[in-house]
């Protein structure tokens, strides 16, 4: 919620006219929000009069208002209010400083504790475009985005449990999100793949796999080399990262009707260094006869 508070002042630039005129504060009980919850009623009375209640207990104070400034003191404290405003029902009053001190209010008689809740929790969820994800262990978090932004992109703020967050990774079942200082600073796709009855998970830049993707998980230790991960598919790994993607294409020769793979570099054809295979083997030396109109020749596993 104080997230929020901070946004409103950070965003909202319309003041309110009527907060010039004192009489607006009086004669209305005002509900602190503050991170103790809503244990503090003020109230503003005649002649300057300001009186605390925290709890059931009462403390006197006053205020008075100087030129665009209001002064309230109490508890042996004395604060100048130099920015105030309501915005959708709440009261921003913001001290003359260079910090984020400020105090927030409702109208009590406007709202119960539960019927205000919901209504800035609404009001939270519109003003800050929030999209909720839940995270591997079931925690909701909230995405802060640009208004009418779709989707979520690098720079969008992370909440969780109405904080920032100071984890540097979180992790949904679909995605890796990469955090500095509870902003997005990478997203990942995070995409899972079996090679034979070997799970792995693979920490994706794009929507397709691409050469530096990371494998982060696997239920088998991977060595380093080759393999299959889809009919169509092949790649070779060194330290868990992927270091080239074959497209596989399958073949049987005319003459002795042996049936070989061929992993390309490319979907779309053939080329030199491009690897023929033979059960999970490379093929011996020599030319094989692959159509009625094309001969492969193979030096040392690969077209030559």
């Amino acid at each position: 919620m104080f997230e929020y508070l901070k946004f409103l002042f950070r965003k909202v630039k319309s003041f309110d006219e009527k907060l010039k005129n004192i009489a607006f504060l009086q004669d209305k009980t005002w509900v602190r929000i503050s991170l103790n919850g809503f244990n503090e009623k003020w109230f503003f009375r005649k002649n300057g009069v300001l009186t605390l209640s925290i709890n059931g207990d009462i403390i006197d104070g006053n205020y008075e208002l100087l030129n665009e400034y209001l002064i309230i003191k109490y508890s042996n404290k004395k604060i100048l209010l130099n920015k105030s405003f309501i915005y959708n029902e709440i009261l921003l009053l913001k001290k003359d400083s260079d910090n984020s001190d400020f105090f927030a209010f409702y109208d009590n008689s406007k709202f119960s504790e539960n019927e205000f809740l919901k209504h800035i929790e609404n009001s939270r969820k519109k003003d800050l475009n929030i999209k909720q994800i839940t995270l591997l262990d079931n925690t909701k978090a909230e995405i802060i985005r640009k208004p009418n932004q779709k989707g979520i992109i690098k720079g969008n703020t992370v909440l969780i449990r109405g904080q920032l967050p100071n984890q540097e990774l979180i992790e949904t079942n679909y995605n890796y999100y990469e955090l500095v200082n509870g902003k997005i600073s990478n997203i990942f796709n995070k995409r899972k793949y079996k090679i034979f009855d070997n799970e792995i998970t693979i920490k994706q830049k794009w929507e397709k796999l691409s050469i530096g993707d990371k494998i982060v998980s696997s239920n088998k230790k991977l060595l380093n080399g080759r393999y299959k991960i889809k009919f169509f598919k092949g790649i070779e790994i060194l330290d868990n990262t992927i270091e080239k993607i074959f497209h596989i294409s399958y073949r049987e020769t005319l003459i002795k009707k042996r049936k070989i793979e061929i992993w390309q570099k490319t979907s779309y054809e053939y080329s030199v260094g491009d690897l023929v295979r033979e059960n999970d083997e490379n093929v011996s030396d020599g030319k094989y006869w692959i159509d009625i109109f094309k001969v492969v020749r193979v030096k040392n596993g690969k077209i030559a």
